[in-house]
């Protein structure tokens, strides 16, 4: 069918449930709620801003601090001035070229916002899997040279992920297609001792390379993750979204 022809493409990759940025209080009036999403190789911060105050707002603007991954964000368009009461969704492209600084968490981004009653600031963790590449899978040669040699003395990250969500009993190829869809890519698979065991790769936007293996209870009810990478830093939030990804 279509879908065949078009592949994975038209499969929307997982998007988190928009949760408060700022709140009305802290916002003068601006009350901000968001998530991340990545459409077309793009990041985007998906908002939807509602003016809680007596008197419109207007001449919005935003800035992001420096991050770990450079992101910067486009040209803000809210349709204003924003009546007392009234929402807007606003779409902000985020791009990836300004200067790194590591922040703590990982992927914490500190936000400046203005609008016509002042500056505001807010800070939100931007989900990995967002800024994880399409062009992040490896052959098989590769990706054990780097597991066994290169990575060789590079400490493992584990994680349990407990709650898999096994759709319609798709079992480990259903698993393979849902990371695929969110970029995070099966080099290989295995079944060790009954157990189904996936192989893969992850390249974020700044070129960081993730290696995992996912070993799943045989009910698939479950997995361990084992990741390494040279930027051991970012595991911790790398699994915090494949978590995120498996159980939604």
């Amino acid at each position: 069918g279509v879908a065949d022809l078009f592949g994975v493409g038209l499969t929307a990759g997982y998007v988190a449930p928009k949760t408060q940025f700022l709140s009305a209080q802290n916002g003068k009036g601006l009350e901000i709620v968001g998530t991340f999403s990545r459409k077309h190789g793009q990041v985007y911060m998906e908002m939807t801003f509602t003016n809680k105050a007596m008197q419109p707002l207007s001449d919005f603007a935003i800035l992001f601090n420096k991050n770990t991954f450079s992101l910067v964000p486009g040209p803000l368009e809210v349709r204003s001035p924003l009546f007392p009461n009234q929402s807007v969704d606003v779409s902000l492209r985020v791009n990836s070229e300004g200067l790194p600084q590591i922040t703590t968490p990982v992927n914490n981004l500190q936000v400046a916002l203005k609008s016509s009653p002042g500056i505001s600031y807010f800070q939100t963790l931007v989900p990995l899997h967002v800024l994880f590449s399409e062009n992040g899978k490896l052959e098989q040669e590769t990706w054990l040279k780097m597991w066994q040699a290169d990575m060789g003395a590079v400490g493992e990250g584990v994680c349990v992920v407990e709650g898999v969500k096994n759709r319609d009993g798709m079992g480990v190829d259903g698993v393979r297609d849902l990371l695929g869809v969110n970029r995070v890519f099966t080099v290989a698979g295995r079944v060790v001792e009954g157990v189904p065991v996936l192989y893969t790769s992850t390249r974020l936007v700044d070129g960081t390379v993730l290696l995992s293996e996912f070993k799943f209870d045989p009910g698939m009810g479950s997995c361990q993750v084992s990741t390494k990478s040279y930027a051991g830093h970012v595991t911790g939030a790398f699994h915090d979204a494949v978590r995120a990804i498996l159980t939604a």
